[in-house]
């Protein structure tokens, strides 16, 4: 239980943070914080609807979708390339027809879609790391400086930690690697608390919406 509310506490933190200077966020960390809101409504109404005994994997199905149009939006605001930006928002409907499909498939939805999952969580570990390659090559100062950095490295290890989980979880069926799990994602929010912070930090008045250039 000690877990499960430190790990809660992780999440409010970014979303505190981002909530007090919303005004002054550029539109990849207002989206980023709608991703927080949208998760920490969904982390508490599993959290109330596991404490009653009620099946609370519909709830992450439904979840999966928006999670994913929030991160694509999110990553196509950090690239200027216009062909690789325009490929990460047009792999939004290919993802929602393909969880569609594949939950019908399955026929249950109270049965955890492990494809729309895997997919996801594949496909934004890889454009993480390509995202966190491009920012350590481009001439920016200290990468630490960057929120970009700090959100990018978050996302990261939320994408790697759940294709992890996941793939043990068919093997292993413990707490314990429940809990690692959720200390995985604490650390995540945390990052994406730093990132507010760095935001806000060194945030320039006329500062353009994305300054990470991919030719």
């Amino acid at each position: 239980m000690a877990i499960v509310i430190v790990y809660l506490i992780s999440v409010s933190i970014p979303l505190i943070i981002g909530i007090y200077g919303y005004r002054r966020l550029k539109i990849d960390m207002k989206l980023l914080l709608a991703l927080i809101v949208l998760a920490f409504c969904v982390e508490v109404l599993t959290f109330c609807m596991s404490w009653e005994k009620i099946d609370t994997v519909w709830v992450h199905n439904i979840y999966l979708p928006f999670e994913y149009i929030l991160i694509a939006l999110i990553f196509s605001k950090w690239h200027d390339n216009v062909k690789f930006g325009k490929l990460i928002i047009y792999s939004i409907p290919v993802y929602i027809l393909l969880h569609i499909l594949s939950q019908v498939r399955m026929g249950d939805i109270n049965q955890i879609n492990s494809f729309s999952i895997s997919l996801s969580c594949t496909l934004f570990v890889c454009i993480s790391a390509y995202t966190l390659l491009i920012l350590l090559k481009a001439d920016i100062g200290s990468i630490y400086q960057d929120y970009k950095f700090w959100a990018c490295s978050a996302l990261l290890i939320y994408a790697a930690g759940s294709i992890a989980f996941w793939a043990f979880s068919k093997i292993i069926i413990s707490f314990i690697l429940y809990y690692i799990f959720l200390c995985v994602n604490a650390v995540a929010y945390f990052l994406f608390a730093a990132a507010f912070w760095i935001h806000f930090k060194h945030q320039l008045p006329s500062a353009p919406d994305s300054d990470l250039r991919v030719e």
